[in-house]
């Protein structure tokens, strides 16, 4: 593996985790939103 792949892959893997991390927030804001009760349960 190259030096040009490797940081290829972890570029790649921070995308996907700064992606999750904003469906994430946008989900719990969402709960938010709908109802502080169903929020708290988390």
């Amino acid at each position: 593996m190259t030096d040009k792949t490797a940081k290829a892959k972890i570029l790649y893997i921070q995308t996907v985790i700064s992606e999750t991390r904003m469906f994430v927030e946008l989900v719990y804001d969402k709960r938010n939103v709908e109802g502080l009760e169903g929020a708290s349960e988390i």
